[in-house]
């Protein structure tokens, strides 16, 4: 029975972006998305179609600060490899001056 609500809810979401797609792209008015998918009110679609814009925002606001900001770990280890490599030309340095 859950099985049958994912798949009724999964069917939803898809017509709701398909009539949001079209209207986005000026295939439909949000008039004739309607009535194609057989929604009955203006006010369900318009917040349809602004349910799908924020989603959008927010997909493009986090590519945006993943893209700016190396994970942490990788920093660490960049640092810490560094920090290595300092010390080992302070040792050679030292092992060269003595020489």
């Amino acid at each position: 029975m859950e099985h049958l609500f994912l798949l009724r809810k999964q069917a939803h979401e898809l017509k709701m972006r398909q009539m949001v797609e079209e209207i986005t792209f000026g295939r439909h008015t949000v008039e004739s998305a309607m009535s194609k998918y057989e929604v009955l009110t203006r006010s369900t679609v318009t917040k349809w179609v602004e349910r799908v814009r924020q989603e959008e925002l927010a997909r493009t606001e986090a590519m945006k600060n993943t893209a700016k900001k190396p994970p942490t770990a990788l920093v660490e280890q960049v640092v810490q490899h560094t920090d290595a490599l300092t010390g080992q030309v302070k040792q050679l340095q030292k092992q060269l001056e003595q020489a």
